[in-house]
């Protein structure tokens, strides 16, 4: 699932005046964040050089398979076969954490699957490609990638789906993606002493991932490396280091 996708999915779904007021706020939000990283944070490791073209290039491709994955819905819904709540109320913001919960542990299954010595010469390494990874790499996938982290959307033919939860974990999925992946470091050495740091993944964390390839598994959680003991032992030294490139 990708922002804009769901949110033109919506807009078909529910054509009326009204829904922008819904999903602008969102647009607002999601590049103001962008923008606000951006300016505010540093990058990690400033002497690395990233593949522009190479990472729009598969990022397209991914962008193609998930728009016609959502016209595939679109039809299913014109069928009776996909059924949508727009209620807005205190189950719509459980369900969406549900929803992020349950996509935090779907990327971490498949994720580790990438990682066999199959997919990743020859599916995942298309990802891995970008080191540093960035903005432009966060959606940069083999097409049989993109296709596998598409799949888990198909759990709206199973329930009735909340929009407001979709959209709020379509939200929190893209957010994060993008965190992980834009090579600037929100944070400093301060957040290490509190329970955020421990638990949710941090820019550094995921950039570990692509420059060692040995752990980190997680995306916005860090709960599953714990876990299954597969958090990389550099995230501590590589996050200090990061912190005082300008000092």
């Amino acid at each position: 699932m990708i922002l804009p996708i769901v949110y033109i999915n919506y807009l078909i779904f529910y054509w009326k005046l009204e829904s922008l007021l819904y999903v602008i706020p969102f647009f607002a939000i999601f590049f103001g964040s962008i923008f606000w990283i951006v300016k505010k944070s540093k990058k990690i490791i400033p002497n690395r050089k990233n593949n522009t073209a190479y990472e729009i290039k598969y990022t397209i491709t991914s962008f193609v398979i998930f728009f016609a994955i959502v016209f595939w819905y679109f039809k299913a819904y014109q069928n009776g076969m996909i059924n949508f709540s727009f209620e807005f109320n205190i189950w719509s913001i459980v369900l969406g954490v549900l929803f992020v919960v349950f996509h935090d542990a779907y990327f971490y299954l498949v994720h580790r699957f990438l990682h066999t010595p199959f997919m990743m010469k020859y599916v995942h390494i298309v990802h891995h490609k970008s080191n540093p990874s960035n903005i432009w790499s966060s959606y940069s996938f083999h097409p049989i990638e993109a296709l596998f982290y598409a799949w888990v959307s198909s759990i709206i033919f199973i329930f009735d789906v909340n929009i407001y939860a979709l959209l709020f974990a379509t939200f929190y999925n893209d957010f994060f993606t993008i965190l992980g992946h834009c090579w600037y470091e929100l944070f400093d050495q301060k957040i290490k002493e509190s329970w955020f740091y421990k638990y949710f993944a941090t820019t550094t964390y995921h950039d570990v991932h692509h420059s060692h390839n040995n752990g980190n598994i997680g995306l916005y959680f860090t709960y599953l490396d714990l876990i299954f003991k597969t958090k990389s032992k550099d995230s501590e030294k590589i996050f200090d280091k990061v912190c005082n490139y300008d000092k």
